[in-house]
């Protein structure tokens, strides 16, 4: 009896033991099979993907696979560049010999050049200044000796403004600080800074003297007899020596003009008179 117990037990474990390794396999068949399934599945949508036609990666993918538009280079592909078109190189006109030079030789001039000549003292002189002009009424009277107003009674002859008028012996001179000038005299109506004597001369920059000519660039000096004139008087920038008729010249450093409709102008600005004057005296307070 005790044989046959133990004969049953052998055989149940046989048995158990069958049926275990029936299961295993089955379960190693199953995910086999499921594994080829998805690969194969994998392959098919990468496939269509790389292929543009539109098949939406389905799920149980990990990382879906990105679409790609026709042209376009895959990931981790270099684009091919795009050349740049042949242009034709023009033609070069050779600098001419002698036209340049290195910095540490002596250039040679280019065949053909004409040298300007140095002007010689006697040479006719043709200058031109272009001032650069701030109208301000108030700071004008800051910087000048006398303001006076009046009326432009006779303008002389261009004359230079050495003592007797005749021209320098070399006007180019560096040192040289002999000008052009008209003499202008005014008689004074009132001085509205300042004081002097009831008639004076303004040094007008710029004339015609024999065949040398200067320019001033605005209408600081140039005047009209009878003009009515509101002046503002300096001679930092002239001979303190300087005497024409008995007049030391006075320099204009602005000069407004006064019109009968009650406007005053420099060319630059323009104001009423009334206003102008009225500056003129708050500069002074």
């Amino acid at each position: 009896m005790k044989k046959q117990s133990n004969h049953r037990a052998q055989n149940v474990i046989i048995v158990l033991l069958l049926l275990s390794a029936a299961s295993i396999s089955a379960i190693v068949f199953m995910l086999g099979v499921g594994a080829s399934a998805n690969s194969q599945k994998n392959e098919r949508v990468i496939q269509a993907a790389l292929a543009g036609d539109g098949e939406e990666p389905s799920e149980g993918l990990a990382t879906p696979v990105p679409r790609r538009k026709p042209g376009e280079p895959q990931v981790g592909e270099v684009p091919t560049p795009t050349l740049m078109p042949d242009y034709p190189v023009p033609y070069m006109t050779p600098v001419p010999i002698g036209a340049d030079a290195d910095f540490d030789q002596i250039p040679t001039p280019v065949v053909g050049y004409t040298p300007i000549p140095t002007p010689l003292p006697g040479d006719p002189i043709d200058v031109a200044a272009y001032p650069f002009h701030i109208s301000n009424p108030q700071l004008m009277t800051n910087v000048s000796i006398n303001v006076v107003q009046g009326t432009v009674a006779s303008i002389q002859p261009a004359r230079w403004s050495t003592k007797d008028g005749s021209r320098p012996l070399n006007p180019r001179a560096p040192n040289s600080t002999y000008v052009i000038f008209r003499p202008v005299l005014v008689n004074i109506d009132s001085y509205r800074k300042g004081s002097g004597p009831t008639t004076i001369m303004i040094m007008a920059l710029g004339g015609v003297v024999g065949q040398d000519k200067a320019t001033w660039g605005d209408s600081r000096y140039t005047f009209s007899e009878g003009e009515h004139v509101v002046l503002f008087l300096n001679n930092f920038a002239t001979n303190s020596d300087l005497k024409v008729d008995g007049y030391t010249p006075w320099m204009a450093i602005e000069h407004y003009t006064l019109g009968a409709d009650g406007k005053a102008t420099n060319g630059y600005h323009t104001i009423s008179t009334q206003e102008l004057l009225t500056e003129v005296a708050a500069a002074q307070k």
